[in-house]
């Protein structure tokens, strides 16, 4: 997932979209984690914009459907992020809810600058 970050930053940032103060990034996932060995798990990295844009090459765009999501605010470490995950499955359980989507995480800051290397 590491590259594919970096690949989209080289990307976007002769293009100005990642010195903005709206600047996140996210990850989209396509697998079930409890379904799907690691190693065959597909996800996305994106880049989050207001505006629709151009894109080239192996770069694509597409629209997070508009609808109800369940939103939880973690600032975790990294081997956290799978209890996070369990956490808020366990919640949307227990309302009754269920999930129709793809589950995604948007970072609002940068890990790496992080006093203690976390807020994911």
């Amino acid at each position: 997932m590491q590259k594919s970050f970096e690949k989209l930053l080289h990307w976007a940032y002769p293009k100005g979209l990642v010195t903005t103060e709206e600047f996140h990034l996210a990850s989209i996932f396509h697998d079930d984690p409890n379904i799907t060995k690691e190693e065959k798990r597909i996800s996305d990295a994106c880049l989050i914009v207001k505006e629709p844009i151009k894109t080239d090459g192996e770069i694509s765009a597409y629209t997070i459907p508009a609808g109800q999501y369940a939103v939880v605010h973690f600032e975790i470490l990294w081997d956290e992020l799978q209890t996070s995950w369990e956490c808020l499955f366990r919640l949307i359980a227990e309302h009754d809810c269920r999930c129709c989507g793809l589950p995604f995480e948007v970072y609002l800051n940068n890990h790496e600058a992080h006093p203690e290397k976390n807020g994911l």
